[in-house]
């Protein structure tokens, strides 16, 4: 669903900035642990994000949409996730989203809403002791990209299938309330269709996660998280043609709140910031999560 209001219409303006919403959900990794066979995880998260500074192909900021255009980005969305432990150390995942994004300015106000992309994938634990080491594999259906888009709307994806493998490594301090987990894969990417009907190939990138995590309380764990996608290809300025980069990096961290309360439910509170990017708006993301934990 796309509503677009423009207010003034100026052919000429560049559109430098990338809309691919990039929330920790996103690709949704667990860290290393798998779940218990037939065991049963699902959380469902509201996020918001806004910004009005980008980062441009360079590394450097300035405002949205251009260094004479002011504007502001939003992003609303509600994200799935879920696991189930198929084997003892088998865990089948999958993640999608709903979301509505917005884009405003003096010059026009664009929204554009619906189901972006669906990821599903597994992870096979490989070591469990002293410390958890597993492999992970996952594919991406780009369902929430438009060929034609709209000139100067933003886009629910970036149109192309994507393939994920990694390795995760976890350790837990048990009994001491301590733990930490991290992830590095490769992200296969491959073409899409742009604007016009040309065939443009996306460049592969390597995304990182990482996470530690404190209990001050038997209910509550307290955690640092910090996510990352290095892109493996040079960077270019964007235009109001093509909304999507063929190629972006971006750090996001921040803190997180778990708080678990009886029959297996567990509320979340994360806060992530955007202290370094290219090609990818410099957003704050607020996301609340409710989850549920089922083992046999």
């Amino acid at each position: 669903m796309r509503n677009i209001h423009p207010r003034l219409v100026i052919p000429s303006i560049a559109m430098t900035l990338a809309f691919t919403l990039l929330m920790p959900a996103t690709t949704a990794f667990a860290g290393a642990w798998t779940q218990p066979d037939r065991g049963f995880y699902a959380k469902l998260s509201l996020g918001h994000a806004r910004a009005d500074q980008q980062y441009k192909e360079t590394g450097e900021t300035f405002q949205l949409l251009s260094d004479d255009v002011a504007g502001t980005f939003a992003s609303t969305a509600v994200f799935g996730y879920a696991e189930y432990g198929l084997l003892p150390r088998v865990t089948l995942y999958g993640s999608a989203a709903f979301q509505s994004l917005t884009l405003e300015s003096d010059l026009q106000r664009a929204r554009v809403s619906g189901l972006g992309d669906v990821w599903l994938g597994a992870r096979a634990s490989i070591i469990e002791a002293p410390v958890v080491l597993s492999a992970y594999g996952a594919t991406k259906s780009p369902t929430g990209y438009t060929a034609d888009p709209d000139p100067m709307v933003p886009t629910l994806g970036n149109g192309v299938r994507e393939h994920e493998f990694g390795l995760s490594l976890g350790a837990s301090l048990w009994p001491r309330p301590f733990y930490a987990s991290m992830s590095v894969g490769y992200r296969l990417r491959g073409d899409r269709q742009a604007a016009g009907g040309d065939r443009v190939n996306m460049y592969d990138e390597i995304p990182i996660m990482a996470e530690v995590g404190w209990a001050p309380h038997d209910a509550v764990w307290v955690r640092g998280v910090a996510q990352s996608v290095i892109g493996l290809g040079p960077p270019e300025a964007l235009d109001i043609f093509n909304l999507t980069p063929l190629t972006q990096s971006y750090l996001k961290v921040g803190p997180s709140v778990i708080a678990s309360i009886p029959g297996g439910v567990q509320l979340s509170l994360d806060l992530m910031l955007t202290p370094w990017g290219v090609n990818t708006v410099q957003s704050t993301d607020l996301i609340l999560g409710v989850a549920y934990e089922f083992a046999p």
